[in-house]
C-alpha cells in the first residue's frame, strides 16, 4: 500500500478511535433531561443534549470548535437547534408523527425528551466488537408543584392543524392595565395573573397576527382552526396537556370580553387571543380580535 494511502486509513482510525472515546465519556457524564429546551437558552442541560447530540455523527452539533465533541457548550445556539432537527427527524416516528408534524422543530420538547432519555438510558454500547457499561441516570423526579411554583406553567404550544410550534413566555399586563403581548412575532405568551393550563378555569395565551415587513407571525392562521381540532401544551416540568377546539368568536378591540378570562363550570379551558381585521394606523392597531375556546381533553 502506497505511504500516502496507509497515513490516510492509520489517520482516520485515530479519529474513530477518538470519536468513540469521547462519546463514551459523554454517555458516562450524560444525565436525564427533565426541560423544554429551546434557542437562547443556557444551562446545564443544554450542555447534556449538545453531550448526547455529539455522540451520533448524524446529530453533531458541530465538526471542530465550540459545540464539537468534548468542547460542547452551556448556550442553545443555531448549531444546537440544527442538530436537533436531525435528531428529530431521524426519530420523526416517535416525535413528530404523535403531533401531526413532518419537519423537526428545534425545540427540544416532551416528545424529543423522552427519546434522549430513553436512548442515554441503554445499558451496553457497542464499539470495535468490545461491550461496554454504561452508567445509567437516575429518572427524572417530578417535584411538586408546591415545592417549585413551576408546575403547569406552559412553556410551548403546539398545534399541528395550523403548523405551530412556539415557546410560550409569561406576561402580565401593561401600565395601562391591559393584557401585554408577545415582544416578538414567533412566540406566544401566557397571561400569568391568570389561570394555567390544566388547572380549572380559563388559561390564556396570546400570539401575534399580521407582523411588519410580512414576517410570518405565530397566530397567522389562527381563523384556520376548527372545531375538534387539537391544541397541545407542554408544561416546566414536560407534562403535554391537550385541549379540544370548541369554537371561535370575533370581538371589537372595545368590546367587554371578560368571558374570555373567567368561567365558572369547573372544567379547565384554554383560550387562545390574536388580532383580526382592518389595521388602523393611528391607533397602531386592528380592528378585531379573535378568541378560538377550547376545552381540555
Amino acid at each position: 500500500m502506497p505511504i500516502k494511502f496507509a497515513i490516510k486509513y492509520l489517520f482516520a482510525g485515530v479519529l474513530i478511535t477518538l470519536f468513540v472515546l469521547v462519546a463514551q465519556q459523554a454517555f458516562a457524564q450524560l444525565n436525564q433531561l427533565t426541560t423544554t429546551l429551546s434557542l437562547g437558552m443556557r444551562g446545564q442541560e443544554v450542555l447534556d443534549l449538545q453531550k448526547f447530540l455529539n455522540l451520533d455523527p448524524e446529530t453533531q452539533i458541530a465538526d471542530a470548535g465550540a459545540g464539537s465533541a468534548g468542547k460542547e457548550t452551556n448556550y442553545f445556539g443555531p448549531a444546537t437547534k440544527r442538530a436537533v432537527v436531525k435528531f428529530q427527524e431521524k426519530y420523526k416516528d416517535e416525535i413528530l408523527l404523535p403531533y401531526g408534524l413532518k419537519k423537526g422543530t428545534g425545540v427540544s420538547g416532551l416528545k424529543t425528551r423522552e427519546k434522549i432519555n430513553a436512548l442515554s438510558r441503554e445499558k451496553t454500547t457497542q464499539s470495535s466488537g468490545v461491550t461496554e457499561k454504561i452508567s445509567e441516570a437516575p429518572p427524572a423526579k417530578l417535584i411538586p408543584k408546591e415545592e417549585t411554583g413551576l408546575y403547569n406553567v406552559p412553556t410551548r404550544i403546539i398545534i399541528p392543524d395550523i403548523n405551530v410550534d412556539a415557546v410560550v413566555e409569561g406576561m402580565g399586563v401593561t401600565p395601562l392595565g391591559a393584557m401585554d403581548s408577545p415582544k416578538g412575532p414567533t412566540t406566544a405568551g401566557w397571561f400569568n395573573l391568570g389561570k394555567r393550563p390544566g388547572e380549572q378555569g380559563s388559561a390564556v395565551i396570546s400570539g401575534h397576527y399580521g407582523w411588519k415587513n410580512g414576517i410570518p407571525a405565530v397566530f397567522d392562521n389562527l381563523k384556520k382552526l376548527k372545531t375538534g381540532d387539537k391544541i397541545y401544551v407542554v408544561d416546566a416540568q414536560g407534562t403535554t396537556t391537550v385541549f379540544i377546539v370548541r369554537e371561535s368568536r370575533l370581538y371589537d378591540q372595545n368590546a367587554d370580553a371578560s368571558d374570555v378570562f373567567i368561567s365558572s363550570d369547573g372544567n379547565a379551558h384554554l383560550n387562545l387571543i390574536t388580532c383580526e381585521g382592518t389595521w388602523n394606523k393611528t391607533e397602531k392597531s386592528y380592528s378585531n380580535r379573535l378568541v378560538v375556546f377550547a376545552e381540555k381533553a
